[in-house]
C-alpha cells in the first residue's frame, strides 16, 4: 500500500506537502504512515463485556459498563464481535450464546471469555440445548479464564427437569475450535435409583464435519456423558488435560450412521473418574460407565490413527455399574496405539465386566488389535481381585513393557483367530498371568517395587531398563520425561535421585 501511494503522489510532481485526512498538511514523506495506521485502526481487535443486563454507562469497555448480552451482534465493524475480537462474559449470565462469527487464522480467533467469577448459570439449557453453542464457525475460542462456571442447576433425578442438555456443543462444518479451562460442574444432578434417568453432556461434538478441535484443562462434573463425540467426518481431534467425574461415561467417541469416519484422535492426560452416579439399587445397571469408549456400529463406519496416552483411569469408577473397560474398543479401527496409561482399581466390586483395557472383535478378520504400551495396571481392593488387565477379542495386539499387578487376568487372549504378541511385560500377584496364544518369552514375575504413586523406588526395581525399546512409536513416559535405552516397563520411567515434584 506504501509503495502505491508513493507511486501516485510522486509521479504528480507536488509531493513536498499534502493535505490528508489525518490531519493539516503534512509532509508525504509522512503521508504513507499515515495510509497505514488508518487501516491498522479499521481492523484493531476489539473487547467487548457483556453481562445479562446493562450495567452502568453500557459502553462495553469494562465489566463495570457491560452491555447487555442480548445485544451481543456478530461480524465485521465497530461493537460487533468478529475476527480478532473478545466477548468478555461478566457476572451470572441466563442467556444462551449462539456464536455468530469466525476468526481468520490463528492470530486472528473470535474468542468469548469468562471473566473471574462468571458464570452461564440457569435452571436448564432446555431439553436439547446448550449453554454455548458454535456451528459452522472457523477459529473459535471458548476460554473459561481463570474459574468461569457452564451450569444447569434445576435439571436432575429429584430436579424440575430431566433435560438432555449440554455446556458447550459444537456442530456444523467447523475447524479450529478449542474449548479450555472450563469448569462444568453440574449438568444432571442424579440420584441412586433403579430409574434409567440419566442424561446431559459436557462438551459435545455433534455430527456435522468438525476438523482441528482441541477440548482442553477442563473440569466436568454430573452429566451421562461428560465428553461426547458424535462423529460424521471428523478429522484431528485433541482432548487433553481434562478432569471428568461424577458421569455414566468419561469420553465416548461413536456414530450410529453409515460411512462415518474420524481420523488422527488424541486422548492424553486426562483424570477419569466416575464414581456412583450411575448406579442403580440392585445392580442391574445398563450404562457402560465406561472411561474412554470407541464405537463404529454401522455400514461403512470407523476410526482411525488412535493414540490413548498419559491418562489416569480409576479407581473410583463406581459400584455396582456395568463398565465395560476402562478403555473399550469396539467395531471398525485401525491404528490404535494406547501408551504410558495409569489404570487403577480399589475395590472388586468396582472392576470392569471385561477389562481394563478391552480390545473387542469387529467381526472381521482384519486383524487390526491394538497396539499397548507402557502401562501400569493395578488393583489394591486386597484379595478379592475382581478385575483383569487387558482382554483382546481382535487379533493382532502387540502388549509390550506393561506392569500387571494384583489382578484376576492379567492378559485374556479371547476367540480369536488369529494371535496377539504379549512380551516384556512385568506381572506380579496375577491369578493368571497371561491365557492365549501368546506367552511373554521375557516376561518378569517379580514385585515391581513401586512407591504410592506407582513409580519405582529404585534403579534396583526389576522393571528399570528392563523394557523394549518402543521409540519408533513414542519417546517420553507419563510425566513427559525422555525415555532412555534400555527402557523401563510401566507408564513411568525410573528418574535417579528421586523424582521431581508433582
Amino acid at each position: 500500500m506504501a509503495q502505491k501511494i508513493f507511486r501516485l503522489y510522486s509521479n504528480r510532481g507536488d509531493d513536498a506537502m499534502r493535505r490528508t485526512s489525518c490531519g493539516k498538511a503534512v509532509p508525504f514523506v509522512l503521508l504513507w504512515v499515515c495510509a497505514i495506521l488508518l487501516v491498522a485502526g479499521q481492523a484493531r481487535a476489539e473487547d467487548i463485556y457483556y453481562a445479562q443486563a446493562l450495567a452502568g454507562a453500557g459502553t462495553g469497555d469494562s465489566c463495570a459498563n457491560a452491555r447487555a448480552i442480548a445485544e451481543v451482534t456478530w461480524g465485521p465493524g465497530a461493537g460487533s464481535i468478529g475476527a480478532g475480537d473478545t466477548a468478555h462474559l461478566c457476572g451470572t449470565i441466563a442467556t444462551a450464546i449462539t456464536v455468530g462469527a469466525s476468526g481468520t487464522d490463528a492470530n486472528s480467533k473470535v474468542t468469548v471469555k469468562f471473566e473471574d467469577n462468571a458464570r452461564m448459570s440457569k435452571d436448564t439449557w432446555g431439553d436439547g440445548g446448550a449453554a454455548i453453542t458454535v456451528s459452522g464457525n472457523n477459529w473459535v475460542v471458548i476460554d473459561g479464564g481463570t474459574n468461569g462456571i457452564v451450569e444447569s442447576t434445576d435439571v436432575g433425578s429429584a430436579k424440575t427437569y430431566r433435560h438432555n442438555n449440554t455446556g458447550i456443543a459444537i456442530s456444523g462444518t467447523s475447524s479450529d475450535i478449542e474449548v479450555r479451562n472450563l469448569t462444568i460442574p453440574q449438568l444432571y444432578s442424579r440420584t441412586r435409583s433403579n430409574s434409567q434417568d440419566f442424561a446431559g453432556s459436557g462438551i459435545k461434538l455433534n455430527q456435522g464435519s468438525l476438523s482441528n478441535i482441541r477440548i482442553h484443562h477442563n473440569t466436568i462434573s454430573k452429566a451421562e456423558i461428560l465428553i461426547y463425540v458424535v462423529y460424521r467426518a471428523y478429522n484431528n481431534i485433541r482432548i487433553y488435560n481434562n478432569t471428568l467425574t461424577h458421569g455414566a461415561a468419561g469420553i465416548i467417541v461413536g456414530d450410529p450412521t453409515s460411512n462415518s469416519t474420524i481420523d488422527t484422535v488424541e486422548l492424553y492426560n486426562n483424570t477419569i473418574n466416575l464414581y456412583d452416579d450411575a448406579a442403580d439399587l440392585n445392580c442391574t445397571n445398563t450404562y457402560h460407565n465406561d472411561g474412554i469408549h470407541f464405537w463404529a456400529v454401522a455400514s461403512g463406519t470407523s476410526y482411525r490413527n488412535v493414540r490413548i496416552h498419559g491418562n489416569t483411569i480409576g479407581p473410583d469408577m463406581g459400584a455396582c455399574t456395568a463398565t465395560t473397560g476402562w478403555i473399550f474398543l469396539e467395531d471398525t479401527r485401525s491404528n490404535i496405539l494406547i501408551y504410558n496409561n495409569l489404570l487403577l482399581a480399589n475395590d472388586s466390586n468396582r472392576c470392569p465386566t471385561d477389562a481394563m483395557v478391552y480390545d473387542k472383535n469387529d467381526g472381521s478378520a482384519a486383524n487390526n488389535g491394538a497396539q499397548i504400551y507402557n502401562n501400569t495396571f493395578a488393583f489394591s481392593g486386597g484379595a478379592n481381585k475382581g478385575c483383569s488387565g487387558v482382554e483382546v477379542h481382535e487379533g493382532g495386539e502387540i502388549v509390550k513393557n506393561n506392569i500387571f499387578m494384583n489382578l484376576n487376568y492379567a492378559v485374556f487372549g479371547g476367540p480369536i483367530a488369529s494371535p496377539f504378541l504379549s512380551d516384556y511385560n512385568l506381572y506380579y500377584n496375577n491369578n493368571k498371568n497371561v491365557e492365549g496364544k501368546s506367552k511373554d518369552s521375557h516376561g518378569i514375575f517379580r514385585n515391581p517395587s513401586l512407591d504410592a504413586s506407582f513409580r519405582y523406588l529404585s534403579a534396583t526395581s526389576p522393571g528399570v531398563n528392563a523394557g523394549a525399546d518402543l521409540s519408533a512409536f513414542f519417546t517420553t513416559d507419563k510425566d513427559g520425561r525422555a525415555r532412555t535405552v534400555p527402557w523401563d516397563i510401566g507408564a513411568f520411567e525410573y528418574v535417579g535421585g528421586g523424582y521431581p515434584a508433582r
